[in-house]
């Protein structure tokens, strides 16, 4: 996720000329329109068909709330230039030491809608039942 510009479409296009066609990809990564771009030019080019590509992506905890999910879902699609996902999951379903870590460490590039923090600075804890993420 901290790849110079271009590198992870390179990457991305060189796995699919191999052959490889799983790609695990998750919300806060700020390179989903490279993958997107490299798996497009791919399929374009005859070299993978979308129905062969297993892409999975993942709801970020900030919009596990009924309201986001499906904009949020939305908003992965178009940066990935896909009609459908193969596998959508929620990550970070829970706030621990771990999540803190990496939001510290991502905040900077990711912004404040992957990781809301309060007056005082802090995070904001994630309070979603996971039976409203679902419905």
């Amino acid at each position: 996720f901290q790849s110079l510009q271009g590198t992870v479409r390179d990457a991305v296009k060189s796995a699919t000329d191999a052959g490889y066609c799983h790609f695990d990809c998750a919300c806060p990564y700020p390179d989903k329109s490279e993958i997107g771009d490299a798996l497009r030019k791919k399929i374009e080019e005859g070299v993978a068909r979308r129905e062969d590509l297993f892409i999975i992506s993942k709801l970020w905890a900030t919009f596990h709330k009924r309201s986001p999910v499906k904009e949020s879902g939305q908003k992965t699609l178009a940066a990935f230039q896909l009609d459908y996902l193969d596998l959508s999951l929620s990550d970070f379903s829970t706030y621990d030491s771990a999540y803190l870590k990496l939001a510290f460490l991502l905040i900077s590039q990711a912004g404040k809608e992957l990781f809301p923090a309060g007056g005082n600075g802090m995070i904001i804890p994630n309070d979603t039942d996971f039976l409203d993420t679902w419905e």
